[in-house]
């Protein structure tokens, strides 16, 4: 097929007097990001201007809407009043722009131009009967058929002039029963308000199917349930900033009409935690916030999953932790959080940097080390330090960030093969991505006493021993009070202290020398 056939498509809408709204829906599309074409009614504005059901929008009045959300494009054709020009593709030529990288805009040359053409109303009617007068009784037979403008707009200009076909006369009849014959009875059971672009309803008030799934790195699912004395029904409270509850788009104050499919506005607490929980590691919640569950109360109208104005949120899928020795994953970024232990100096590793390649690098990493411990490898290329992107940072710089952590750091960094795959799909690396593999230096206790001897750290032994109760006297001895009183004599007559004076049979040299000691 050649490359004659990828043709994205400008189409201006604008709507009919005699039809409610353009003719199309719009919707999201799990796992496919991007707004799309539901589906397109039949001899609507939307299908004669070329609009085809599964058609991506790239940009709506001139503008890209590549990452706005469902209700700012809803927003951005509602705000275009009677007519709103789209650039489409469809998927075979969506899928030819990105194989070959390139973007998308109206002012490429390979773009075609659509326009919805003028509606026959009862106005236009009448000015081809001045003009055709001579025909008498067939005074519509100067305007081309709508079936004709719908195969080709740029053909029904150069058909506007009056022709003498026979095949007119048997087509002029067809406008005329076609407000009866179009699918405006059946919309009719169908609630208008649930088309997002065709009905009046504003745009802002869309429930919410909310689609959270645990995360294998957080702790459940990261909301609090509670009910509300002033308030019926089932409420969501605190919704932890970083989890999966917040990423699915759950809000603080959302009123819960379903869980898994079922209604439970009539269901107690306890209950409710228990259909939650049944779900596993997952569950769908239907929830509005407060405007909206106003809006449709009401209008009357009872919210259910089913009404296709619902917008699915859902948990971003995030990658399994493996054990380290498992982590060579391909192309995984890796955070390491490096932090020092008590024995081993530094963290382990070698910063340096390549003129050729610009940027800096891993170099030797120290066997047993926090370093090894936390997945750093030689040859990494760093991306961020402590959260900072460091591409465009000096060597020096980086050494400061590394050393402003203290005890800790935190690096992203990725292999050459990794450097290699992201560089060349020109994507950015960043620690927010869903595919990072967070990484951890094993934590170590320091002892609680240390002491240290010639530089070497060793632990410090410390015995108890038993204090013996000390006398008056300050000596050691124990004055026992089991004693008898003649065993209490015979003791202290013993620990009398001789005195010299009293031994009348000792020389006076020996006299001396015990005053002496004394």
């Amino acid at each position: 097929m050649g490359d004659e056939v990828y043709h994205p498509r400008l189409c201006t809408i604008k709507k009919w007097p005699d039809f409610a709204g353009y003719g199309f829906n719009l919707h999201a599309e799990r796992g496919r990001a991007g707004q799309y074409i539901g589906k397109v009614d039949d001899e609507s504005p939307a299908q004669a201007a070329g609009m085809k059901e599964g058609d991506r929008i790239v940009e709506v009045n001139g503008v890209n809407i590549g990452n706005e959300n469902h209700s700012q494009v809803v927003n951005r054709i509602k705000a275009s009043g009677e007519e709103v020009t789209m650039l489409l593709v469809d998927t075979e030529t969506d899928k030819y722009f990105k194989d070959r990288k390139m973007v998308i805009a109206n002012d490429m040359d390979e773009v075609i131009s659509r326009e919805t053409p003028p509606r026959p109303g009862a106005g236009d009617e009448e000015e081809p009967e001045v003009t055709t007068s001579e025909h008498g009784s067939e005074p519509p037979a100067d305007p081309p058929s709508y079936n004709d403008v719908q195969r080709d707009d740029e053909r029904a200009e150069s058909e506007r002039t009056p022709s003498p076909e026979p095949e007119e006369p048997e087509r002029i009849p067809t406008p005329e029963p076609e407000p009866e014959a179009e699918p405006e009875p059946e919309r009719i059971p169908t609630p208008e308000p649930v088309l997002p672009v065709v009905a009046d309803r504003p745009s802002h008030y869309h429930p919410r199917l909310c689609y959270i799934k645990k995360w294998p790195d957080f702790q459940g699912y990261g909301f609090n349930l509670h009910s509300e004395k002033d308030k019926n029904g089932q409420h969501i409270g605190l919704v932890d900033a970083g989890s999966p509850a917040e990423d699915a788009d759950l809000r603080i104050g959302d009123r819960i009409i379903e869980v898994n499919g079922d209604n439970i506005e009539g269901t107690s607490h306890q209950e409710v935690i228990a259909k939650i929980k049944a779900g596993g590691d997952e569950t769908k919640m239907l929830v509005v916030d407060e405007d909206t569950d106003q809006f449709y109360k009401n209008n009357g109208i009872q919210i259910s999953s089913d009404l296709p104005e619902v917008v699915l949120c859902e948990t971003t899928p995030r990658a399994q932790t493996t054990p380290r020795a498992q982590t060579d994953m391909t192309y995984a970024p890796r955070l390491c959080h490096i932090m020092k232990w008590h024995d081993f100096n530094g963290y382990g590793f070698n910063l340096h940097a390549e003129k050729e390649r610009g940027a800096q690098y891993i170099g030797k990493i120290d066997d047993n080390s926090p370093a090894q411990d936390g997945g750093l490898r030689e040859s990494d290329r760093i991306i961020e330090v402590n959260g900072i992107n460091i591409e465009n940072e000096t060597h020096a710089q980086v050494i400061s960030r590394i050393k402003a952590g203290g005890d800790e750091t935190r690096m992203l960094v990725v292999d050459k093969a990794a450097d290699a795959h992201y560089k060349s799909q020109g994507i950015t690396v960043t620690s927010s991505m869903p595919e990072v593999l967070s990484l951890q230096t094993t934590r170590r206790t320091p002892p609680p006493m240390v002491t240290v001897t010639n530089g070497d750290t060793q632990p410090t032994r410390v015995e108890a021993k038993p204090s013996a109760p000390v006398q008056a006297n300050g000596g050691s001895d124990v004055l026992s009070m089991n004693l008898s009183a003649a065993e209490m004599r015979a003791r202290l007559q013993s620990k009398k202290r001789n005195d010299p004076k009293q031994k009348s049979n000792m020389d006076f040299r020996s006299k001396y020398e015990i005053f002496q000691k004394m």
